[in-house]
């Protein structure tokens, strides 16, 4: 779990940093301050051991095709703050425990050892000229040991090889703000493997009382996860409702990631604010006992009220808001514990 997080020259982060990270951390700002950014920053450090996080995180904004002549533009260049790639993107997380974990993402220049003629004829060269586009990911961990990874563009498209392979040390699941069920039915086998879906099944009666149990299942060849609510056949997850949806990915991401950490990118899309309450119980209950970390981005002031009073009624207050704000240009953090906090939303004061 980590206490803090620092990022520079990430995206809209030229230095940034955010502290005073807890078990369950929602992130507020306005339109374009970088809250699904600093969602991303995180994702890459637990991912600084993989290469192809830097196209899963394309994928993530929309950006799924692309031909090698628009690697830069599409997939290198917008990672880099202002699109300057001069200077490397440095991450670094402080874990709870002391250890701290660093990523560095710089842009290199590669030999490319193919030459296009014209629109499908590719012709190896021994000794091409050509200058491509690549990035070097390079991931510290606590102990000083360094893993080198790369990831390039020539005339065949996006290639990707790691110099030194190593299992990650650290495990996270990004949650976008409109996910598919594909990995959701993955996560549920597992947990069924070991007997640990029904503790699911009892939050999820949060949005549907109906619901007895989750399974899954193929069609056509894709997993599929389906509910029994009582009726003559078990119905597919998607036809039942946006809100159980949500919730369930998230829950079945928290239990996924035992040990890690679960980025999740509007938390309350699909969620009724009149479940949000309950919603925020059964998250910070589901991380508890995977011992999971929770950072989520909100545009919806009831969530931050929700969230609040659900974790003031708690056995335990493990709840920060961290509103972002651009001062001077730069992006700034704002902390908010649990009495100011409480204060803000008494006096009505904005803190999305």
């Amino acid at each position: 779990m980590f206490t803090s997080v620092s990022v520079k020259n990430f995206r809209c982060f030229q230095d940034f940093s955010i502290d005073s990270l807890d078990r369950i951390n929602l992130i507020a700002g306005k339109n374009n301050v970088g809250k699904t950014a600093l969602l991303e920053a995180i994702f890459l450090l637990t991912g600084g051991t993989n290469p192809g996080i830097v196209v899963t995180l394309a994928a993530g904004r929309g950006v799924e095709r692309f031909n090698s002549s628009a690697a830069t533009e599409l997939l290198f260049a917008p990672l880099f703050s202002n699109f300057d790639d001069r200077n490397p993107i440095k991450i670094g997380g402080l874990q709870i425990n002391g250890d701290r974990h660093t990523v560095e993402l710089q842009s290199v220049p590669r030999k490319s050892t193919w030459l296009v003629v014209g629109e499908a004829m590719n012709y190896e060269l021994e000794n091409s000229n050509h200058i491509g586009q690549g990035l070097q990911l390079k991931y510290t961990s606590p102990s000083g040991k360094i893993w080198l990874s790369n990831i390039w563009q020539d005339a065949q498209g996006i290639k990707a090889e790691q110099l030194s392979k190593k299992t990650p040390l650290l495990t996270a699941s990004f949650i976008a703000a409109h996910a598919g069920q594909a990995s959701a039915a993955a996560q549920l086998s597992c947990l069924e493997v070991v007997k640990e879906e029904y503790n699911i099944v009892e939050s999820l009666r949060i949005v549907e009382p109906r619901l007895q149990r989750l399974t899954t299942g193929l069609v056509a060849g894709m997993p599929v996860i389906y509910g029994d609510l009582g009726l003559e056949r078990l119905l597919p997850l998607s036809i039942m409702g946006e809100g159980l949806q949500r919730l369930t990915y998230i829950l079945l991401a928290i239990a996924k990631v035992r040990n890690g950490i679960v980025l999740i990118d509007e938390v309350e899309n699909g969620l009724h604010h009149s479940f949000m309450e309950k919603v925020w119980h059964a998250i910070g209950n589901t991380a508890r006992k995977f011992d999971s970390q929770v950072i989520a981005t909100t545009h919806n002031y009831e969530c931050i009220q929700a969230a609040h009073q659900s974790f003031t009624e708690s056995q335990k207050y493990d709840f920060r808001l961290h509103r972002l704000d651009i001062i001077d240009d730069n992006v700034r953090a704002v902390n908010y514990k649990q009495e100011i906090l409480e204060t803000a939303i008494a006096t009505g004061f904005e803190v999305r």
